[in-house]
This record gives C-alpha cells, structure tokens and sequence, in this order.
C-alpha cells in the first residue's frame, strides 16, 4: 500500500508521518543478518527460568556434563571388568556378581541422571514457549493501530504468530538438547582419548581447524538460507489472506 505525498489536510498530514523514504505506508520484513548474540540465547533461557537465564544454562550444562561422565564411567568400568586377571575358574577377579552389580548401579544411576535432565529441559522449554506466545500475543492485542496494524501487513503477524512460534515451541527444544548432549559426547570422547592414548592429541588440532573451517562455510549458509525462508514465507500468506479475503468475488467470477 503506496501513498502519493501529495495533497492536503489534516488527514494527510498524519498519513505522510507514518510514510518511508519510497513513500510507502507499509514496513517491509527485514531479517538480521550474521551471528546470533549471546544477549539474543540469554533471553530465550531466562523466558523458562524465571528471568535466571545464565543460571539455569549453567545448571542445565552441569546436568549435560555429569549425564556423559556417568557414561565414561560405565565404559571405563567394562573396560576395567575385561581386563581384570581370571581366577581358576574362569571368572574376573572379586566375581561377576561384584562387576555386575556395580555395572548395574552406574548403568541405573546414568539413567537417571539423564532422564532428570530431559524432564528439567523439556520443562523449561514449556515454560518458555508459554512466556513467549503470552509476551508476544499481548503485545499483539495491545499494538496501537495507526503505527503498527497499519504499517505492518498481516502476513508478516501471521508469520510470528504460526510457522516461527511452532518452531520455537517444537523443533528449537530438540535441537538445543541434542546440541548439548552431542558437545557433551564430544568432549567427553576427547578426554577419555587423551587419557587413554596420549598421541592422538598431536592429530586433534589439525582435525579440529579442519572440522571448524567445514562448519563455518555451513552454518553461514545454512542460517541465511533459514532466514531468507522465514521472511519469504510472509508473501505466500499475503497471497492466501487476500484470496480468502476475495473468495466473493472470486465465486462471481
């Protein structure tokens, strides 16, 4: 929706107020462009945390963390089983029943570790995205209609409100948790290597540039390209809202 800066009358005059430069009434979709800040990761977890945004991340990397040494503990401990001298009949030494149920402690022990983790995270991820539709949809209703209805085109509210809500409500909270659980895997592999076989670590650092290098060309690529779909997506819906809109007159035809 385009206004000639023409004319005359109070009515114009508050009409140019909300023009651009192209003397256009209507804001085009912009999009950020290059990393996300930290101020940007600290929001989202203090919508779930009760405005303690760097504390429970803190707390939820210490669940991470603990879940994976558990882990290694288990490893290491079969590992241990294995290698420990046989008896004259045959078994490890202290008994399968000592190795076993030790095994199994630690086994049931991970297990819950990892599953209070997944219940804080998925709990959390609730309650952010509840805060998130709350915040935003209030805002929505509150929006004053001369400078935010009028110069924002529905498509752009529909968007916010449908396709990039249901990606922070559904898909956002997995790959957050499978982003930690994958570091966490990471590092803790990298510390029973270094523990384990010491000269590996003259090769990590040249693995290490090259995986970064890699992961840098994608992730620029791969995060434009979300962005550009997010904000081409606001068109289509701009398309479908005025068919609907016309569906009467589209029928006459």
């Amino acid at each position: 929706l385009c206004r000639h800066r023409g004319g005359g009358g109070a009515a114009s005059a508050e009409g140019e107020e909300l023009l651009d430069e192209s003397g256009c009434l209507l804001v085009p979709e912009d999009r950020k462009v290059g990393l996300l800040s930290f101020s940007t990761y600290r929001l989202y977890f203090g919508r779930g945390a009760c405005g303690c945004g760097s504390a429970f991340f803190f707390f939820v990397l210490c669940l991470i963390f603990t879940a994976e040494g558990m882990r290694i503990v288990c490893d290491l401990w079969i590992a241990d089983w294995a290698q420990a001298p046989v008896d004259a009949n045959g078994e490890a030494e202290g008994g399968t029943s000592f190795w076993l149920s030790r095994y199994a402690l630690l086994t049931a022990s991970t297990f819950v570790v990892c599953l209070i983790r997944s219940v804080v995270f998925m709990a959390f991820a609730r309650r952010t995205s509840q805060n998130m539709h709350e915040r935003m949809l209030a805002r929505a209703l509150r929006a004053p209609v001369n400078i935010y209805f009028d110069t924002v085109p529905t498509s752009q509210i529909l968007n916010r409100l449908s396709k990039d809500l249901d990606v922070v409500d559904t898909m956002l909270p997995h790959y957050l948790l499978e982003f930690f659980q994958d570091w966490g895997f990471l590092f803790g592999t990298f510390v029973v290597v270094a523990w384990k076989a010491p000269p590996v670590l003259a090769v990590l650092p040249f693995c290490a540039l090259a995986f970064a290098k890699v992961r840098a060309c994608y992730m620029a690529t791969s995060r434009e390209l979300k962005r550009l779909e997010a904000t081409t997506r606001s068109p289509l819906l701009a398309t479908l809202s005025e068919a609907l809109e016309g569906l009467t007159s589209i029928r006459a035809l």
